[in-house]
């Protein structure tokens, strides 16, 4: 019953957005993410773990990427609100929310929120090295079979 409410409720915000903004409003603020976030995490973490524990390595390497990917974030959700927020000017572009969002806050405008993206990494010190376990099981299995 719970999934059928929320569902539903799903389905209409969705028409709403295709309603307001067209099909491509189902996307916007996309366009930033796009950035391979796995890429900075898997290649920091790969450096980390050959120096450090693997729980170690995972913080570090969840810390590097939301520091690093933090300003794209922030564009993301500017964009994604932009048409809610009365009296602003539309931003046409990920570099012209960048430039805005320097010239109106300053460099530290890229990184608001960075302190609860920091505090939500933790689940990476318990995810890859676990995985890594069962990775590891797992390939030991099927070679003894």
């Amino acid at each position: 019953m719970v999934f059928l409410i929320h569902t539903g409720k799903a389905v209409s915000l969705l028409q709403a957005i295709i309603r307001k903004d067209g099909p491509s409003g189902l996307y916007r603020g996309l366009s930033p993410t796009l950035l391979p976030n796995w890429a900075v995490y898997f290649t920091v973490y790969g450096q980390l773990k050959e120096l450090l524990d693997s729980h170690v390595a995972a913080l570090g390497a969840g810390a590097a990427t939301a520091i690093t990917t933090n300003p794209l974030w922030v564009v993301k959700t500017r964009l994604q609100t932009q048409g809610e927020r009365a009296g602003v000017v539309q931003y046409t572009s990920v570099s012209s929310a960048l430039r805005r969002i320097v010239h109106q806050d300053g460099f530290k405008g890229l990184f608001r929120g960075l302190l609860p993206s920091l505090g939500g990494i933790s689940h990476v010190a318990i995810q890859f090295p676990a995985y890594e376990k069962i990775k590891f099981y797992l390939a030991e299995r099927v070679a003894r079979s």
